[in-house]
């Protein structure tokens, strides 16, 4: 179950009148996997869609290895591109995971395309599907589409032909062989609020599916919250959570700006949020969007450039930070990890809150195999001025303590945003100060 109240309250709120010291104490904490987290990171590509950057397949390639995500989000039916299993060959390759999605209702009247295709790619590469998904945003299909014998119109907010077309893609796909370990998630909303007019297919789905974004620079934890818990098309709350859509828009210098766009500066502070805040609240999985801007150097819509890579493949700050964290908790091979047991950190984290809208501090405790812990710790103070398309000014800085109970051999200091090695070191330490802006920074402990 998603623990949506960790989105709002992990951490309790602080008066913005004063300063306010914030402590933690490890009972509060229980520590999670860190191969788990870089697991929940999942990122969305267009490899059909003929004139974007996604027709040329090296660069895409060349973008996911270094990046280092391993879950890829797919529709194999929205671009002119027609679809053939050998075009994703590439990516299997790489050991990517593939969720395919299954397009607009007006793109593919029989759902039964999406199952012959993701039979035909575990025929090329076994194991590599990993979910395939209902109709993408039935509530944003620009003209009414007859499939599956129902209509999906949501101008009126007719979504029959989505749920018809659910429960046979869920009958479907648990009926072939191949695809009986692939999970099945519902159709999505491009706005949560239209989806209590679905009827509930909670019986013909493995997880909620949510696209969940955050408009103009908003911070993420409360948005993505509300609309996590506002998605009602599987109204089954047990059910575990996907996010296959989130991100954030960047401005493209020398081009006029739009409303939603912001600088690339801040998607990067952003997505990182976004990435410890859903896997905290536990999310399952959650997609970027998108791996690389669909075309370049216009601005004419804000769908060119959800990218965490430029249009010719160059890395966005964004990629490069997340690239640094997946790093930072990747252990190798399985034969490589140690043995340890999960077992909690004895610490006590104080935070002195000083900085930008007296924002609360959240952190994640994290464990290696090794025995080594990964500390993250972020705060999400608004750092966007929309209507002036610049930075915020930075009020202040909050400076966290981490006491742990013991003598560790090495403590880490990490920012993702700036290198790969350490901010900061200490041998034999057992305790750290840090300081906390306005993005994660991940204390590692060795022992």
């Amino acid at each position: 179950m998603v623990m949506l109240a960790a989105m709002v309250s992990a951490n309790p709120p602080v008066d913005a009148s004063v300063a306010k010291e914030q402590v933690v104490s490890s009972t509060d904490r229980a520590p999670r996997w860190a191969e788990d987290f870089r697991e929940s990171v999942g990122i969305n590509t267009h490899l059909f869609a003929r004139n974007t950057s996604y027709e040329d397949i090296n660069r895409v390639v060349s973008s996911l290895s270094y990046i280092g995500i391993k879950n890829v989000r797919e529709d194999p039916f929205e671009g002119s591109i027609p679809f053939s299993p050998s075009r994703l060959k590439a990516l299997t390759d790489l050991g990517v995971k593939l969720d395919i999605d299954g397009g607009g209702a007006d793109l593919v009247p029989d759902i039964r395309t999406e199952v012959e295709a993701a039979k035909a790619i575990e025929r090329m590469a076994p194991g590599s599907v990993f979910a395939v998904e209902g109709y993408n945003e039935v509530d944003d299909q620009r003209h009414p589409a007859r499939c599956n014998g129902f209509k999906v119109d949501a101008r009126t907010g007719d979504y029959r032909a989505a749920a018809e077309a659910q429960k046979r893609l869920y009958a479907l796909t648990r009926q072939a062989p191949a695809l009986r370990p692939v999970a099945v998630l519902p159709y999505t909303f491009a706005w949560c609020t239209r989806s209590s007019q679905s009827p509930d297919v909670s019986g013909y789905a493995d997880f909620a599916n949510v696209h969940a974004y955050c408009t103009e620079g908003g911070v993420p934890r409360r948005s993505l919250a509300a609309q996590i818990a506002g998605t009602m098309q599987v109204r089954d709350k047990n059910k575990p959570v996907m996010v296959t859509e989130t991100g954030y828009p960047t401005i493209y210098p020398g081009y006029p700006t739009l409303k939603n766009l912001i600088a690339e500066q801040v998607q990067e502070k952003l997505l990182l949020d976004t990435l410890c805040d859903e896997f905290q609240a536990g999310i399952v999985k959650t997609y970027l969007y998108e791996l690389l801007d669909r075309r370049a150097n216009k601005n004419t819509t804000d769908q060119a450039h959800y990218g965490v890579f430029r249009f010719d493949g160059t890395p966005k700050p964004a990629a490069m930070s997340i690239r640094r964290l997946l790093k930072l908790l990747d252990e190798g091979t399985p034969a490589a990890r140690g043995s340890a047991p999960l077992l909690p950190l004895d610490f006590t984290l104080t935070s002195n809150i000083i900085g930008q809208d007296h924002a609360p501090n959240y952190d994640l405790v994290l464990q290696k195999k090794s025995g080594a812990y990964d500390i993250v710790i972020w705060s999400e103070p608004r750092i966007w001025n929309a209507p002036t398309f610049t930075m915020r000014p930075r009020n202040g800085v909050d400076t966290v303590t981490v006491k742990l109970s013991k003598t560790w051999s090495k403590v880490d200091v990490h920012d993702p945003t700036l290198d790969e090695v350490p901010i900061k070191s200490e041998k034999n330490s057992d305790e750290v100060s840090v300081a906390i802006t306005d993005h994660p920074i991940v204390i590692e402990v060795t022992p």
